[in-house]
């Protein structure tokens, strides 16, 4: 990257540190004007739209970012946190089990992994509420051998009624 842009994105996280998220969007935007594939950019200007509750030019930035570079930690991440942060569970999940391989391992990436098994569980059992002899069990941990059960409908059963 240029030292001039480097420059600039660094005086625009600057300002999104100090809450001027506005001003911080601005620099990050001409910055991405002159280098649209930086991922650096767009992983923040994707925090300051979030800060600014644009939460779908935030999302839009972080998989920008994400498809210029697979393996952009912060993008990954800073994307699951917005998306839990709205309450958009199903995307979160979506998200973590597309990028999971091109992230690292690490004990950032193992407590998403715990949280979001949590939030899963959470969302079953709120689910299941109305059958509340259903239980569970606990969440196992990554790699637990689990058992699986499949249902399996002919082209003339009805599964739901």
């Amino acid at each position: 990257m240029r030292e001039d842009l480097k420059t600039r994105l660094l005086e625009g996280e600057d300002l999104f540190l100090k809450g001027a998220y506005p001003q911080a969007l601005q620099t990050f935007e001409a910055v991405l004007e002159e280098d649209p594939s930086n991922p650096y950019a767009l992983n923040d200007a994707g925090l300051a739209y979030a800060e600014l509750g644009q939460l779908d030019r935030a999302v839009e930035c972080f998989e920008r970012a994400l498809q210029i570079d697979p393996g952009h930690e912060n993008a990954f991440f800073n994307l699951i946190d917005q998306l839990l942060r709205y309450n958009q569970f199903d995307l979160a999940v979506e998200t973590f089990l597309r990028y999971q391989e091109a992230i690292p391992d690490s004990e950032q990436k193992r407590k998403y992994e715990k949280d979001l098994a949590r939030a899963a569980r959470k969302q079953w059992e709120a689910t299941l509420n109305a059958n509340p002899g259903i239980y569970l069990g606990e969440p196992t941990e990554p790699g637990a051998q689990v058992l699986k059960i499949a249902f399996v409908c002919g082209p003339h059963t009805r599964f739901i009624f």
